[in-house]
Parts: C-alpha cells; structure tokens; sequence
C-alpha cells in the first residue's frame, strides 16, 4: 500500500499538487488547470489525480471559509466552483480514501509551524500575499479560527474611498499589483513586476503597494503584538519585498510616533511549497494524533 500523502493545493489560476512523506518531504509535484465555475471539470481532474496517485491520504489546502466538520467551503474565493456541495466527502466515498481539508493561509501557517521559519515561536502572524491576501494568526500555539471562522482574515477588511468600500485584498494582494502595473508595461504576475522598477510610472505605483502593505502590517502587528510576522506567496520570494516592506515599516513607526513595536518580518521557509506541506501536516493531525 502507497504510505504517502498526496496534497493538493487549489489556487485562482491552478491546482498544485505534491506527493510527500510523513516527514514533508516532497518528492513530485506538478499543476493542473482550473476553470473556476466548471465543477465537473474540476472534481474530475481532482478524482482522476488521486487515482494516478495511488495514494490513500489526501490533504487539501483550499480558499475560503472552510467548516472542517462537514468539510465545506464558504466565504469569498478565487474559484466559485468548490462551494458547491460536499465533493470531498463524495471523493472519500467513491474512491475509498481519507481526506482532510483547511484553509490555504492556515496550510501554510502549519508548514511554518511544523518545520518552518515558525518554529520556536507560540504567537505568530503569517500573512500570504496572492491572489487575494490570507492570513493566519496563531496564539500559544494554536491557530486562531474565531467565532465564526473567520479568525484574523486581514484581506476582509475594508477601506471606504468617496463612499465606495473596499476590501483590502483589492489593494495589497499580488493580483492588486499587477493591475496597477498591467497598463504600463505588459506582466503577467508580481514577480515582472521587479523587472520594470527603472521605469518611473511602474516604480511609483510599486512604491503605492509597498506603503499600503506597510500599513496593513503596521495594524496587524498593533492588533496581535506578535513575536514575528512571516510572509508568503510567490511574490515573497524576492528580496527586495521584503527589504522594502521594512523599510516603509520602520519609516511609518517613526512618523506616527507613538509606537515602539518594530517589526520581527521573515518570509515562509517554504514559498510555494507551504500549502503543500501543511496540508500534510493537517491530515496527519486529523487523522495520526490522537
């Protein structure tokens, strides 16, 4: 019998997929195409990759509020599709596998914890920049879920300009930058982004993003104090984010003046990866640790 952990990751723009051991280790991966509203076409591309697999242990890493009990999903997500019905109960029962699902930020919140930049620390913030922003906040060593699960969701708040409200995802998510910049130069996702920052237009609405993000770290530090903040999303991966990010931190705590919290900021060990792993993660504890 396959003793591995199959995760799958489900995005905006793809379905990631790992086949990892009980130590997170990954030894393949590989992506799939979503379409969004299609849900034949994406319970089928999930059934087919489970059974190619061979694996009986499937931990899912989704967008969305997910009701870890009936193994449902709500909330505002990138792909409408996966609010519909219970399909993972429906994949437990058709192909006779166990199956965990949580939320993508708290995924990749688990991967840091386990292994990760989170270790040694009980009171942490983790916040992934992506399609959308995720955020997970874990205090004492457990993950913060809320009332109503919807536990230090930092991309619903909102922001009210000349009547009209806003989320905040709309200004600091990855996609939110890429707008911003897709006018002026031709890229694709926030890493071209760094390519074009000679450019004075680009440069200047980059320079937007880093101060909007700045704030939005500055609040969030000031609402959790948490011992670090780590950062994540494809776009963490370069160096200057984060360097810049500090650095309009830092600026902003001097002009407010009435803080002396700085910011202990690292990116996620794992990048990309993060969701992956912690789905893994989260399986084991659903089902492994009693």
């Amino acid at each position: 019998m396959n003793s591995n952990y199959l995760a799958i990751d489900i995005g905006g723009s793809c379905i990631k997929w790992g086949i990892l051991d009980r130590n997170g280790t990954i030894y393949e991966k590989g992506k799939l195409a979503v379409n969004g509203t299609d849900f034949a076409g994406f319970y089928e591309g999930i059934r087919t990759l489970i059974l190619k697999s061979g694996c009986r242990k499937i931990g899912i890493s989704s967008p969305g509020t997910i009701d870890r009990q009936t193994k449902t999903i709500s909330g505002s997500v990138s792909v409408p599709c996966i609010k519909e019905g219970n399909w993972v109960t429906r994949l437990e029962r058709e192909l006779g596998v166990s199956c965990s699902i949580e939320n993508d930020a708290n995924c990749a919140t688990l991967a840091e914890m386990w292994i990760g930049n989170a270790r040694g620390y009980k009171d942490f913030l983790n916040i992934v920049i992506g399609t959308g922003i995720g955020s997970t906040l874990v205090m004492n060593n457990k993950i913060f879920r809320g009332a109503n699960l919807y536990g230090s969701e930092l991309g619903y708040l909102i922001r009210n300009i000349d009547g009209k409200f806003y989320y905040e995802s709309e200004f600091t998510s990855t996609k939110a930058l890429v707008d911003r910049i897709s006018p002026i130069v031709p890229v694709k996702n926030g890493l071209e982004v760094f390519q074009y920052l000679d450019h004075p237009l680009v440069l200047a609405e980059y320079e937007n993003f880093i101060n909007d993000l700045a704030i939005l770290f500055y609040n969030a530090v000031h609402m959790y104090d948490p011992e670090i903040v780590l950062v994540g999303g494809a776009i963490s991966t370069n160096k200057r984010l984060i360097e810049d990010l500090k650095n309009r931190y830092e600026e902003i705590r001097r002009e407010v003046g009435m803080s002396s919290i700085k910011i202990n900021l690292n990116t996620c060990r794992f990048y990309n990866d993060s969701n992956l792993i912690g789905a893994v993660y989260h399986f084991i504890n659903e089902f492994e640790v009693h």
